[in-house]
């Protein structure tokens, strides 16, 4: 599995969570780059993106069909 592909699992698993809680309405995502310690950014530490935006995009929004996160 490729850093996009890792990267785009783990924000498909965190946000389909916000998604499916009737708890909760929203989330703020505090992280916008990497640093060399941290690899939570929407871009890396040289302010690269670490996913394809649209991708990342319809995720957030949900528009995205289900996908297996193998």
């Amino acid at each position: 599995m490729s850093d996009e592909e890792a990267f785009l699992a783990r924000l498909r698993d965190l946000v389909g969570a916000v998604h499916d809680s009737a708890g909760l309405a929203g989330f703020c995502w505090t992280q916008l780059t990497d640093t060399l310690q941290e690899k939570n950014g929407l871009l890396d530490e040289h302010r690269r993106t670490n996913a394809d935006v649209d991708v990342v995009r319809r995720i957030i929004v949900g528009a995205e069909p289900d996908q297996p996160n193998d």
